[in-house]
C-alpha cells in the first residue's frame, strides 16, 4: 500500500522532521501506531509515533545536535519526547517486554523491528511506515481497517492478562473509529471484564479524555462497568 505523506500541520512537520534525522543515523526508524493508521483512514492528526532502533541515548544525542528540546523522563522505558511549541512527537526505541505478576514488563532493547511489534496490542496500531518505504505490516492490520475489525496482536487472554487496561482500550479505539471487535477478541474481553476493576481511577480517566463527545462517553462508560453491553455496540461475525 502506498500512502501519500504531504505534512500539513505544524504537528506532522516537527514529526516529518524528527524522522528524517533519526533514519539518516538510523535507517530502522518510522512512523508507527495511530499515525500511520489514521493517514490511511485520512483521519485528522492528532498524535505522531515514532519507533527506532536508536537506543534513548542515541536518540538524545541526534536531538542535541540539531538544538531540538526534549523530555526524558520515560527514557528507562525507551520513550524520548522532542518538543517544539505546542508540538510533542514520542519517539521508542525497538523493545521486547516481558511480565511478571505485574503491568510494567521488564525491558529489553532490541535491533529487531518484528519483535519490537509483538509488544503491540492491536493490528491496526502495528502498521510502520516512513516516506519512500513499503508499509511494513505484519498482522494484516490494514485488511482489519478495511473490515473495521479491532483485533488483538496474539493471544487476546494474554494481551489482556499482561495488562487489563487494554480492555479498555480496545473499546476506546472502536469507539472512536466506528469499528467492531472481532468475535474471538470480544469474547475474551468478556470473559476477563472484572479485571477492568482492578485499573486505576486515573488510568480510566486518562482512556476518557481521549474520547471526543458526550454520547461515545456514555457509551464507553456503559461498556467499562457492564460487560452485557458489549455485544450490542461491538458484535462482529469477523473471528
Amino acid at each position: 500500500m502506498k500512502l501519500k505523506f504531504k505534512p500539513k500541520t505544524n504537528l506532522e512537520k516537527f514529526g516529518a522532521i524528527i524522522l528524517n534525522l533519526l533514519v539518516d543515523n538510523f535507517s530502522q526508524s518510522f512512523f508507527v501506531g495511530g499515525y500511520v493508521r489514521d493517514l490511511i483512514l485520512k483521519r485528522k492528526i492528532t498524535d505522531i509515533d515514532i519507533a527506532s532502533e536508536a537506543r534513548p541515548e542515541k536518540i538524545i544525542n541526534i536531538l542535541k545536535k540539531s538544538k531540538i528540546q526534549y523530555d526524558d523522563k520515560h527514557k528507562n522505558f525507551g520513550i524520548i519526547i522532542a518538543k517544539r511549541g505546542n508540538s510533542r512527537i514520542e519517539i521508542a526505541s525497538f523493545r521486547k517486554e516481558a511480565y511478571k505478576n505485574s503491568r510494567y514488563p521488564k525491558i529489553t532493547f532490541t535491533k529487531s523491528l518484528k519483535l519490537d511489534s509483538k509488544r503491540r496490542d492491536f493490528t491496526v496500531n502495528s502498521l510502520y511506515y516512513k516516506p519512500n518505504f513499503k508499509l511494513i505490516d505484519y498482522y494484516n492490520g490494514t485488511k482489519d481497517l478495511k473490515r473495521k475489525i479491532i483485533r488483538f496482536i496474539g493471544n487476546p487472554r494474554t494481551k489482556i492478562g499482561q495488562d487489563p487496561l487494554r480492555i479498555v482500550r480496545a473499546i476506546r479505539f472502536a469507539l472512536i473509529l466506528g469499528f467492531k471487535i472481532n468475535k474471538r477478541g470480544l469474547k475474551i474481553i468478556k470473559h476477563n471484564h472484572r479485571l477492568t476493576s482492578s485499573l486505576t481511577k486515573k488510568r480510566l480517566n486518562n482512556e476518557i479524555k481521549k474520547i471526543g463527545g458526550t454520547k461515545f462517553k456514555a457509551i464507553f462508560i456503559e461498556c467499562v462497568n457492564n460487560k452485557n453491553s458489549l455485544d450490542k455496540y461491538f458484535y462482529s461475525s469477523y473471528n
